[in-house]
């Protein structure tokens, strides 16, 4: 998974899970939702891992790609029941990170 792809990722989880559904759910439906495959694949790979036993921020935290601390704001998220708005700060860190061109590209995707 490229580094672009992260905060799309998350957002898109984020997205589905606000109705209301698990995470396994969210990202079973995200990966279907997600027409790019590198993306589609990064979120199947997690699906697996949390159906395996894992919690969304155990998967986050073995992932290379994401820094510790997105792992920790996560698992706090989970803690406190407020995993999807802990999904858009993150998200919204990481785009304001993202350089403007890259910005303008990530938006058309």
């Amino acid at each position: 998974m490229r580094a672009s792809h992260k905060p799309f990722i998350l957002r898109q989880i984020a997205l589905v899970l606000r109705p209301g559904y698990r995470a396994v759910q969210a990202l079973e439906i995200s990966a279907e939702l997600v027409e790019r495959e590198g993306p589609a694949v990064a979120i199947r790979r997690m699906t697996q891992r949390i159906e395996a036993g894992r919690t969304f921020s155990q998967v986050v935290h073995t992932d290379p790609m994401f820094q510790p601390i997105v792992s920790a704001l996560l698992h706090a998220g989970q803690q406190s029941c407020t995993l999807e708005k802990a999904l858009d700060q993150i998200v919204d860190a990481m785009e304001r990170s993202i350089s403007p061109q890259k910005r303008i590209i990530y938006a058309l995707i």
